[in-house]
C-alpha cells in the first residue's frame, strides 16, 4: 500500500508539474506565437505605407515627403521623392536632420532627413469609428532655433484624441537649411538663396493637400502651428507667397513677427565667411557641395551665429514678415 500510494502521489505531482509547466510555457509563448494583425495601410501618391496601431491612434512614421537632399541636391529646393515598390514600412521615426548634439535632440549627420508623421484616430481594422467625417489636420514644425530639434519632439496623442490629425515634420536646419551663398544665388532661376528649411516646410504642406485624404484628413482645413523657431517658421509662411493655399488658419506659440531680418546681400556676406571657414576660399558651389557634413556643421557653429534668421531673398520672402504683417499682406 505505501509503495502504491508513493507511486500515486508521484504521478499526481508529475501531472501538476506538467500543468503549471504548460500554463507557464502558454502565458510566455502564446502571444509571440500568435501573428500581430497587421498595421494599417494607406496608399499615398508615392507608394503604399504601413503604419501601427497603438493607444487607439493609427501612427505612420517617418515617411518621406521628398528626395534626400545631399550631393547635387544640397542648397537646392526640394525635389520630388521618387515612387517605391511594395508596402513601404512607417513604424518607426526616421532620420534627423544634420545639427549637433543639444538638450532638443541627438547630433545627425545624415542629409537623407526629409520626412513626415501623420497621427490619425485608429480606423477601420476593427477599431470602433467615432470620427465619421474627413477630420481637421494640425501640421506642426518644431522648435530648436532652426539649428537643432526634430519632428518626434513632441506626442500629439491628446490632439489626436480629439478627432484631429496631426502631422509632425522634419526639415533642414542650420547652413544646410539656410545658407545663402553668392554662388548659389547665382545658378537659382529665381536667383535666390537660403531659406531651403522654409522650402521644405512647404514642401511637406503640399504632400499634406496631395495625400491627408488617404490617412482621413480634410485638406481644406489645415492648420499650421509651431513653436519657437517653429512659430517663427509660421509667421515666415503667413507672409511668403508661396505657401497661398497650402493652409488655412496658423497657430504662433512664441513667435516673433518684428525680428530685423536679413536682406539677400547681408546673408550672402556671413556665407562668404561660412564658406572661408569650411576651406572653400574659392567660393564655389562644387566646394560647398563636396564637404562632408561634419565639416559644415563645425564650420557654422564657427561663425557663431546663434540663431537663424531666415533672408528677404526674394522668393520665399519678398519683404520681410513684420512688413507683411504692417502692411496687411499676409495669408
Amino acid at each position: 500500500m505505501r509503495n502504491g500510494s508513493g507511486r500515486e502521489t508521484t504521478m499526481r505531482n508529475r501531472k501538476s508539474s506538467i500543468f503549471v509547466f504548460v500554463l507557464a510555457a502558454a502565458a510566455l509563448y502564446g502571444p509571440a506565437a500568435r501573428a500581430d494583425p497587421p498595421g494599417p495601410v494607406v496608399e499615398t501618391r508615392e507608394g503604399p505605407v504601413r503604419g501601427l496601431r497603438a493607444g487607439g491612434i493609427d501612427k505612420f512614421l517617418g515617411i518621406p515627403y521628398a528626395a534626400a537632399p545631399a550631393g547635387d541636391l544640397r542648397w537646392q529646393p526640394p525635389r520630388a521623392h521618387p515612387r517605391w515598390k511594395g508596402v513601404r514600412d512607417a513604424t518607426q521615426f526616421a532620420n534627423h536632420c544634420p545639427q549637433v548634439a543639444s538638450p532638443f535632440g541627438l547630433a545627425s549627420t545624415t542629409e537623407d532627413c526629409l520626412f513626415l508623421n501623420v497621427f490619425a484616430p485608429a480606423h477601420g481594422h476593427g477599431a470602433e469609428d467615432e470620427f465619421d467625417e474627413p477630420l481637421p489636420v494640425m501640421v506642426w514644425f518644431h522648435g530648436g532655433a532652426l539649428l537643432v530639434g526634430e519632428s518626434d519632439d513632441y506626442d500629439p496623442a491628446r490632439l489626436v484624441h480629439e478627432g484631429v490629425i496631426v502631422v509632425t515634420v522634419n526639415y533642414r536646419l542650420g547652413a544646410l537649411g539656410f545658407l545663402a551663398h553668392p554662388a548659389l544665388t547665382a545658378e537659382s532661376p529665381d536667383h535666390a538663396s537660403g531659406n531651403y528649411g522654409l522650402m521644405d516646410q512647404q514642401a511637406a504642406l503640399r504632400w499634406v493637400q496631395d495625400n491627408i485624404r488617404k490617412f482621413r484628413g480634410d485638406p481644406g482645413r489645415v492648420t499650421i502651428f509651431g513653436e519657437s523657431a517653429g512659430g517663427l517658421s509660421v509667421h515666415s509662411h503667413l507672409a511668403s507667397p508661396l505657401a497661398a493655399g497650402l493652409f488655412h488658419r496658423a497657430i504662433v506659440e512664441s513667435g516673433a513677427y518684428a525680428l530685423s531680418q536679413p536682406s539677400l546681400s547681408q546673408a550672402e556676406a556671413l556665407g562668404t565667411l561660412f564658406a572661408n571657414l569650411l576651406g572653400c576660399t574659392d567660393q564655389t558651389a562644387a566646394c560647398l557641395r563636396a564637404a562632408p557634413v561634419a565639416s559644415v556643421l563645425a564650420a557654422f557653429a564657427a561663425t557663431r551665429v546663434a540663431s537663424v534668421i531666415p533672408d528677404v531673398d526674394g522668393k520665399v520672402l519678398t519683404q520681410t514678415v513684420g512688413a507683411a504683417f504692417a502692411s496687411g499682406q499676409f495669408i
